[in-house]
């Protein structure tokens, strides 16, 4: 048994020594193996630029996240401040009238501040949103644009 398994295996390296490839098969191959490499190429090309898009679009928020975020704290501080403020002053006050006086003015002032606060973060939120949705897109469309090339190879 061993014997012809030696002889056939010996015929079948024999017989496929002697097999080739029709031309036009071979430069099928080579060209289909070439376009397969570009093809791949295509595609590492586009996960590259598509992390560098996304790593922009990640730092445009973080960006505009941290500016909300200070914006945040320093309203924060500045209201704190105030209350310190009309609490010490409202102490030295001699009699209710002045008291009423220090908490008006207070309250008028804050309610200025308040409405100049919110606005001003209406207009980061805003900033950072417009921020975001730009950098999403110019990442979009530059990573559609090479996979648009991936595709035509």
């Amino acid at each position: 048994m061993n014997a012809d398994m030696k002889k056939q295996t010996e015929e079948f390296w024999k017989n496929a020594q002697q097999v080739t490839m029709p031309g036009n098969m071979k430069e099928l191959f080579e060209e289909n193996l070439v376009k397969s490499q570009e093809v791949y190429e295509n595609a590492k090309d586009f996960a590259k630029n598509a992390e560098k898009a996304f790593e922009k679009v990640a730092k445009s928020t973080e960006k505009g996240a941290k500016e909300l975020s200070d914006q945040v704290i320093k309203n924060v501080t500045e209201n704190t401040d105030a209350a310190f403020k009309v609490f010490y002053d409202l102490i030295q006050c001699k009699d209710i009238e002045d008291a009423t006086k220090v908490q008006t003015a207070y309250f008028q002032e804050q309610m200025a501040n308040m409405q100049a606060q919110f606005q001003q973060l209406n207009e980061i939120a805003g900033t950072v949103a417009k921020d975001t949705a730009k950098a999403t897109k110019t990442a979009t469309d530059k990573t559609l644009s090479k996979l648009n090339a991936a595709a035509q190879v």
